[in-house]
């Protein structure tokens, strides 16, 4: 989840006022503090450039797995415009949203009568997007 970091507020010309805040001043400071919430990278403890590899190599999977889950959303011609927005915000959304939201979906699995049951015990938003998913790759 990325965390408002505040930037310093710039004044107006007649130095009273509130001045020009753009995004490009505050960049950096959201890019790292979504960096420090959402995925760790930058709190991983590292002593080596082993261990740092490895830590960055995870990172970009679990990044690569979110890209690829929101360009994987199959699109039907009924309701093109709903699930291109809704592809939209999945390649936008923040990791830790994410992960929250598709990974951490509680379900419970059943075994019996030689075949596999997934019961979703919750529901979400993001659970019609998660089926259409799986319904797509199973295809």
């Amino acid at each position: 989840m990325m965390r408002n970091v505040s930037c310093p507020v710039r004044r107006g010309a007649d130095g009273k006022g509130p001045g020009h805040r753009n995004l490009a001043s505050r960049l950096p400071y959201n890019l790292i503090a979504q960096l420090k919430g959402g995925v760790h990278a930058l709190r991983a403890a590292v002593d080596d450039l082993v261990s740092n590899w490895a830590y960055m190599v995870m990172t970009a999977l679990a990044w690569g797995l979110k890209a690829w889950f929101a360009l994987s959303v199959p699109e039907s011609p009924r309701h093109k415009q709903t699930h291109r927005g809704q592809k939209r915000h999945l390649l936008r959304m923040e990791f830790k949203r994410f992960v929250n939201a598709i990974i951490l979906m509680p379900c419970q699995i059943i075994r019996g009568g030689h075949r596999l049951i997934f019961r979703l015990l919750s529901w979400n938003e993001w659970q019609g997007v998660f089926l259409r998913v799986v319904h797509a790759l199973r295809c």
